[in-house]
């Protein structure tokens, strides 16, 4: 999860739907990977949306652990909490504008027999509808001079929400019916509209859903 400093809105969840993360078989444009050893050991960190991809050395200073990159010298700071009530590990590294979240524990997301769709798998399909529909999406997103971002907006037993962020500055929700997977969308750009409107756009998420 990248935080934002200035908007919550500009901030990004990124799934990994690839194999053991590892900057050799990392695959995503879209990802944060962190490794540490030993203190001072050499560890790794990937955040791809930014152009990270380096070693590191780190070490531990007044509870905060400071990250050196090897290659560039950049300089990072992050911080480790513990959840207690999940019994989970986190780090936070700062890095530009952003507070990049990893986990110490993941979790193996897999569909229920039924048929009904995770979060996850409405996100990874919303996003691959996206990417399909226009060609050039995916070029924009690896030159990387625009924001372009899907998340889980909201969640309930029966619908899902994703918002796609568009490098235009609009903002489209998909309403996902979690069971049949029948999807209409509405359209706000931030600073012209008012509110959200209907936009000609619907789908049945499943068509692009990867069992």
């Amino acid at each position: 999860y990248c935080e934002n400093w200035d908007s919550f809105e500009s901030s990004f969840y990124y799934p990994y739907y690839g194999d053991e993360m590892s900057m050799d078989t990392m695959d995503e444009y879209n990802a944060a990977f962190l490794q540490l050893g030993i203190e001072e050991d050499q560890g790794q960190l990937c955040f791809i949306e930014k152009g990270i991809n380096c070693d590191i050395t780190w070490t531990m200073e007044d509870g905060k652990i400071l990250i050196t990159d090897t290659y560039s010298g950049n300089e990072y700071t992050g911080m480790f909490y513990w959840d207690t009530e999940d019994q989970r590990g986190y780090v936070c590294i700062q890095i530009g504008e952003y507070d990049v979240w990893m986990s110490d524990k993941t979790e193996v997301v897999s569909e229920p027999s039924d048929g009904t769709l995770s979060d996850e798998a409405a996100l990874s399909a919303i996003e691959k509808y996206c990417l399909e529909r226009n060609s050039s999406l995916q070029d924009i997103i690896d030159r990387g001079e625009y924001t372009v971002y899907w998340l889980v907006e909201s969640s309930s037993d029966s619908e899902i929400v994703v918002l796609y962020r568009s490098y235009t500055g609009a903002q489209i929700r998909y309403y996902i019916d979690r069971y049949s997977g029948e999807t209409y969308s509405t359209s706000f750009v931030p600073g012209i509209s008012e509110s959200e409107s209907p936009y000609d756009e619907t789908l049945n998420v499943k068509d692009y859903w990867d069992y």
